[in-house]
């Protein structure tokens, strides 16, 4: 799923065309989940084709990739970059990804919600995550005080030049996502019940720099690789589901997702309790 105002670029991310072209090219299309529809396969996330989306109702569940989330500065591009940051900056003793189930419900200063909330302008989006490799699935718990977007990566793959010394360019950075992304097998979801897609975003032309990022990160960066002020580049590729504000109303919602591929497996149910 990539509607939306596709005129609304954003520096270092592959455009819709480049990312159909190197799908097309090196993934082929496999059945994710049964629907009265046709089956949705592989092809709907990184297609871009608002009146499939529209035929399956996915474009009143998540926002398109380019469309303004609450109509304020942000959109699923930088979003995804502003969930990178978090995630980076957060020690992996707080990090919802490493604990999974409800281990991590006091832990924190998210308490017992997992998630994040980014405020952008007038933009206002949770950021959480699921653990992969579980061999049921992940349940986590999310507490929504505030009327705003959700943003959950499906599948998502990080380079960097100091996570990878022997990478020290675009172009390997470029090049392991790319050969991880080529691997993937198969994604469902669902929120509340109803079969989903979302959309993909590969940040592989040029990276955005995070700082601040600790000595016990999640992905294990050594100090003395990283760049001044504990600074890390990031290139990043994946698939995310950017749920719409207006869907998770007052009370219980339940989004479920599962991703495969030849070097990873996640299965995750996200309950959501909006306050608001």
């Amino acid at each position: 799923m990539t509607s939306g105002h596709s005129n609304h670029k954003y520096p270092g991310f592959k455009d819709e065309q480049e990312i159909m072209n190197f799908f097309n090219t090196k993934v082929a299309t496999r059945p994710t989940a049964t629907t009265n529809l046709p089956k949705i396969v592989l092809k709907h996330w990184y297609d871009e084709n608002p009146q499939v989306d529209a035929q399956y109702g996915v474009d009143k569940v998540l926002y398109g990739h380019h469309e303004r989330i609450q109509d304020g500065a942000l959109t699923c591009e930088p979003a995804t970059d502003e969930w990178y940051r978090w995630f980076l900056t957060t020690p992996i003793s707080q990090n919802p990804m490493v604990n999974p189930g409800d281990s991590s419900a006091n832990s924190g200063p998210y308490g017992n919600a997992n998630a994040a909330l980014l405020h952008v302008g007038n933009s206002s989006v949770y950021l959480t995550t699921a653990t992969p490799f579980i061999e049921n699935f992940d349940v986590k718990r999310v507490i929504m005080a505030e009327e705003a977007a959700l943003l959950v990566p499906v599948y998502n793959v990080f380079a960097s030049p100091q996570l990878f010394p022997s990478a020290p360019g675009q172009k390997d950075c470029e090049t392991i996502i790319e050969d991880d992304l080529a691997g993937i097998s198969g994604m469902t979801a669902k929120f509340d019940g109803q079969e989903i897609y979302g959309c993909c975003v590969l940040r592989t032309k040029k990276p955005i720099i995070v700082s601040n990022v600790p000595k016990d990160n999640i992905f294990g960066i050594q100090e003395q690789n990283m760049l001044p002020k504990n600074s890390v580049e990031v290139y990043h590729g994946g698939f995310w589901l950017l749920v719409r504000d207006e869907k998770l109303t007052r009370g219980d919602h339940l989004l479920t997702f599962t991703a495969s591929s030849a070097n990873y497996e996640i299965k995750a149910k996200i309950s959501i309790l909006s306050l608001v």
